[in-house]
Formats: C-alpha cells, sequence, structure tokens
C-alpha cells in the first residue's frame, strides 16, 4: 500500500537520475506564482472542507454498517471497530482546536518516514510541485536562489504554505489515529506516549497517506496499483502533458484534473461495478474495500440529493452553478466538488425526468 502511495521503496533513493530541465523549472515557477493568490488559498481550504465532510459521512456509514454486522454476527471485534470510527470524529475536533501541537507531532512522524514525507512535501496547491529538485535545478545558489525566495516569500505572504501544512497534517495524523486503532486497537496518543512507533506501519501509513492526498487533490495516479491499466494511463497523458514546455501553461494542473476526475468517480454510482471488480481481484484489504463502499454510497446520495436542488434551481430561474442565500445568489462555477454536484445533478434530474439534455449541458 506504502509502494502505491509513494512509488518508493523504503531503502531505495528519493533523487536518483533526475535530469535538468530549466525550461519545465521555469514553467513550475510560473505555475507557484499562479496558485499564490488568497483567492486560490480560499478556494482550496473550500475544496477540503468538502472532502473531509465527505469523508465525514464516510466514517459514519461505515460505523454504521460494521456496528449492524457485528450485531448480527455476534463480532466484538467489529464493534470495536465501529466505535473507532465514532471515537476519531472526536479527535478530529481537538487536532483541530490545537492545530499547533498537531503538526508538531504531523512533522515527529514524518521524520521518521523519508517516503511519506516527500510525497507530502513534494506538492503545494492543486498539486504543483514544490521544489527546484523536482527538475534537477541547485537551487543553493545563483539566480536559482533568488527565484526560490522570491517564490516563497510569495507563497508565505498569500498562506499557500499554511493552507496547505493545516490541511495535510490534520487529515494525516486523523487518518494515522483511525487505521492504527481499525488494525492494532490502540490510538495514536497511546501508541506515541509509549513509544510502539513499530506499529505505524506501511499499511497505516500508506492509507492515511492515500487519504491525504486525496483531501488536497494532489494525489498521483501516474503510481503503481493507483488504479486501473486504462485510468493510469490516462492520467500519465494528463501529467506528461501538463509538465510538458509550452502545453504546461494551457494545461497548468493537470495533477489537479486527474484527482478531479478520480475523486467525481469514487463518490458516484459507478464506483460500485468497480469495486466489484477488484474484490474479483483481491486487489484491496477488506477495510479498503470499506471505505470504496462507503464513498460510493455517500457520492450517490449526494447526486441524487443535487438532483431535487436543479430542479428547485428551474422554479427560481437559477442557473446550473447558482445557490441562492436569503436575498443574495452566489455563484460557485469554481468551487469544486460542489460545481461537480450541480452539473452532474442537473443531468441527472433531466434524465429521470424525461427531459432533453441539451449541448450546452454537456458543455
Amino acid at each position: 500500500i506504502l509502494l502505491a502511495a509513494t512509488g518508493f521503496d523504503d531503502g531505495k533513493k528519493l533523487d536518483d537520475a533526475i535530469n535538468k530541465q530549466p525550461f519545465g523549472y521555469a514553467q513550475n515557477v510560473w505555475k507557484r506564482l499562479l496558485v499564490s493568490s488568497p483567492a486560490t488559498t480560499a478556494l482550496n481550504l473550500a475544496g477540503f472542507g468538502a472532502f473531509a465532510f465527505g469523508q465525514l459521512a464516510v466514517d459514519l456509514i461505515n460505523a454504521g454498517g460494521v456496528a449492524a454486522k457485528a450485531v448480527l454476527t455476534n463480532d466484538k471485534q467489529l464493534m470495536r471497530q465501529a466505535k473507532v470510527y465514532i471515537r476519531v470524529q472526536g479527535q478530529k475536533m481537538r487536532n483541530f482546536a490545537d492545530a499547533h501541537t498537531t503538526y508538531e507531532g504531523y512533522m515527529a512522524l514524518l521524520d521518521a518516514e523519508p517516503a511519506v514525507k516527500k510525497v507530502l512535501f513534494e506538492t503545494i496547491g492543486a498539486g504543483i510541485e514544490r521544489t527546484s529538485k523536482q527538475y534537477g535545478i541547485d537551487a543553493s545558489k545563483g539566480f536559482a536562489s533568488a527565484i526560490e525566495r522570491g517564490v516563497g516569500a510569495a507563497n508565505d505572504l498569500t498562506g499557500v504554505r499554511i493552507q496547505d501544512s493545516l490541511t495535510k497534517s490534520q487529515m494525516f495524523m486523523a487518518e494515522v489515529d483511525k487505521y492504527l486503532d481499525l488494525k492494532h486497537g490502540r490510538t495514536l496518543t497511546d501508541v506515541l506516549a509509549k513509544g510502539d512507533l513499530d506499529l505505524i506501519d506501511e499499511e497505516v501509513t500508506g492509507l492515511a497517506l492515500d487519504t491525504t492526498m486525496k483531501s488536497v487533490f494532489a494525489k498521483d495516479y501516474t503510481k503503481k496499483d493507483t488504479t486501473t491499466e486504462i485510468g493510469k494511463g490516462f492520467a500519465t497523458l494528463v501529467e506528461r502533458a501538463s509538465s510538458m514546455p509550452g502545453v504546461g501553461f494551457i494545461l497548468p494542473f493537470g495533477r489537479f484534473m486527474n484527482n478531479v476526475v478520480a475523486s467525481a468517480y469514487q463518490f458516484s454510482p459507478l464506483s460500485y461495478a468497480g469495486m466489484v471488480a477488484d474484490m474479483s481481484r483481491k486487489a484491496k484489504t477488506p477495510i479498503q474495500y470499506r471505505e470504496a463502499f462507503s464513498r460510493a454510497t455517500v457520492g450517490t446520495a449526494a447526486l441524487m440529493y443535487a438532483a431535487k436542488v436543479s430542479e428547485a434551481q428551474e422554479e427560481q430561474g437559477l442557473g446550473t452553478f447558482n445557490l441562492r442565500s436569503g436575498s443574495t445568489t452566489i455563484d460557485v462555477q469554481n468551487i469544486y466538488p460542489l460545481s461537480y454536484l450541480l452539473a452532474a445533478g442537473k443531468y441527472v434530474s433531466y434524465t429521470m425526468r424525461g427531459k432533453p439534455v441539451t449541448p450546452e449541458m454537456y458543455k
């Protein structure tokens, strides 16, 4: 699981065979400056908030489903796991209330896991590579050093870095806590207090990392075992195009685009079919199947609700991406995944009512 998430074995050197790519680096600097705005930071937080809310719903569905099975089978271990999904929601609130301590614990854990730290720190804002090392450029001296200081200052002033650190640390620590308890019956606080760090194994960190990168729309779907071969091929094509000098100015956020497509699929009825295929190949763990089923269920329920919202929009004379709050109309076209849900909901609404889907709707 960890290998699929990071692409690296623990003993493998992380920066092997990186060739210098000055044009790619220049394009990357432009991208990092492009996301250095308060508006982008706000949109990133909104996207993370939507995913975190969805993950809350996923955990609660897991709790209910596991508890029901525990009652039917008289399985005490399953009942304990059901309680874990509930407990971790309170822990998330405590982590958020003491974000500084949570961040310190997050950094301490990452110091012991260099491969995981590399993945978490290699991107910032919409999955953009954050360092010159990705392009074989030495930023410790010369003109590149001045550029990095300038870009870093822009990221700091607009809150990009603090938003990235806050969101990743909050999600990662909560997920590590959850998977530790599900697998070993121990909370993260207890494990850290007693120094039993060996319990934070590859499966726990791999699953936590997977959810964390999905929550900030920066998961790398070109890695092994992250998706189907067709999905991996599509993701690789998009990322290569996005990093290609010149093309990247037209398609700057390739990884973000891949995550949008992947999230739309995972939180939809379509993923039920994919889950059945995975089960036939025994490609995932029972916990992963449980998560996949709950995400599909949450997405399906949200889609049905969005279809009802679409009908209400029609009655009020509102556009696809317009929502009314009191006497104020809000445009949410650039707020993902809300915009996707509204568009998909309109399509579902029209289909269920037998109304023709117009070419404008497809666009």
